[in-house]
């Protein structure tokens, strides 16, 4: 493990926005890719700091960087169930969060959350236009990888009216 790859993780781990301003205005690159090819903001969406990611964005860091599984900060959040991270990236700034973007299985964000069963992302999701007809690389939908019932329900359910949506979810 490199020393910047221990240093990035521990300013991200302790959560200290102090740290991140100081090294930005001392010129640290916040699209800085590790070994890996995840950035500060990969590695904050990992591990599920919405404080950090929210500063890391306020910063410009870019949120289609992908690392070298394909997978970008969106698609992390999503791996690891960090709902209030997804969140920060969806609504920081919408225009910018691309949700179609494929991973090198050719999963978007919404194929990982239904293979998960990540209600709250799901709606999330949905709710801001990620789109159900992409297929992956195994030529399945986001509805096809949904693992349950509830999850497959909600996500049948296009075009629907999301309150209704949600209504339908919480009686399951």
């Amino acid at each position: 493990r490199s020393a910047s790859s221990t240093g990035e993780k521990s300013f991200c781990s302790a959560g200290q926005a102090s740290l991140i301003d100081f090294l930005v205005s001392k010129g640290a690159i916040v699209n800085a890719t590790d070994y890996h090819g995840s950035t500060p903001l990969h590695l904050a969406c990992q591990k599920g700091f919405q404080s950090v990611t929210l500063l890391l964005l306020h910063y410009k860091a870019s949120t289609e960087v992908q690392d070298n599984n394909g997978n970008t900060p969106l698609h992390l959040a999503c791996t690891h169930g960090h709902e209030d991270c997804v969140k920060a990236l969806v609504y920081y700034d919408a225009q910018t969060c691309r949700l179609d973007i494929g991973n090198e299985k050719g999963d978007t964000a919404l194929h990982i959350a239904a293979r998960w069963g990540y209600q709250g992302i799901i709606e999330t999701l949905l709710q801001n236009g990620a789109p159900t007809e992409i297929q992956n690389r195994l030529k399945e939908t986001p509805l096809k990888c949904a693992l349950n019932s509830k999850v497959a329900l909600s996500m049948s359910e296009q075009p629907c009216d999301y309150k209704k949506k949600i209504t339908k979810f919480s009686v399951l």
